[in-house]
């Protein structure tokens, strides 16, 4: 999995790229919580994620329960149908705000 962070507008985006699993899942929440303050919001890019498994599930909903307790909130965006459908059918998809794109999700925060 490829990650890069990016600052627009005043907003950390989280860019993800490949598969988020068991062998990347524990390098992309360290990479989160060293470089963006959990008081604030961030956008997860994750239009190029082909594949999450359990580990990235795991790993989303600590990153929700982190920045949720410090004030913040996680947006993903561009999720795939397969992926999307994970989610709402484990109840998880209703903890985050979902955007189609990224330019939908910039616009929201702001």
């Amino acid at each position: 999995m490829e990650l890069s962070l990016d600052d627009r507008n005043g907003v950390r985006v989280v860019d993800l790229r490949g598969s988020f699993d068991s062998s990347s899942a524990a390098e992309v929440h360290r990479q989160i919580i060293q470089h963006v303050s959990t008081s604030e919001n961030i956008i997860m890019d994750m239009t190029q994620v082909d594949y999450m498994s359990s580990a990235g599930i795991r790993t989303l909903l600590l990153l929700y329960r982190t920045f949720k307790n410090s004030g913040g909130e996680v947006i993903l965006v561009g999720l795939s149908e397969e992926i999307k459908d994970v989610l709402s059918l484990t109840g998880f998809l209703e903890f985050f705000h979902v955007r189609r794109t990224l330019e939908v999700a910039l616009e929201a925060i702001q």
